[in-house]
């Protein structure tokens, strides 16, 4: 196994499969190793779109971890999701994007207040604002 790739496959559990190809993995690794490939060279800008798909749970948090290690090392990370649980994860700040113009910025906890204010799920206040 390459030594500069030793750390990123086993931070995400991906050691016993570094001998294999890429496209024998099944979905989930495939995204696994995606990640790995990403963040190996620690990146000052990342950007991402639907990164926790076809991740267990247990992965999920991995991965939520290591993108808030990044981030508190001086890396950007740009999120692309529809799961507003996702972004409130990872994200501090939130565009919402509806046919290539923005609808609104602001933070998650600006659209929670919205959310609240309204008596909304943050789903139904983005879902709206993208009416």
């Amino acid at each position: 196994m390459t030594p500069w790739l030793t750390k990123p496959l086993k931070l995400l559990g991906l050691e016993d499969l570094a001998d294999k190809l890429a496209g024998s993995l099944s979905r989930g690794n495939r995204q696994r190793l995606a990640i790995a490939l990403t963040i190996m060279h620690r990146p000052r800008v990342l950007l991402l779109d639907e990164p926790l798909n076809y991740l267990d749970i247990p992965t999920q948090e991995a991965v939520i971890k290591l993108f808030r290690e990044l981030n508190a090392s001086g890396s950007t990370l740009l999120v692309s999701t529809h799961i507003m649980s996702i972004a409130e994860r990872l994200t501090s700040r939130v565009i919402v994007i509806n046919k290539g113009v923005i609808v609104w910025q602001g933070t998650m906890s600006e659209l929670k207040e919205i959310a609240a204010s309204a008596g909304e799920r943050i789903e139904e206040v983005v879902a709206r604002l993208m009416r």
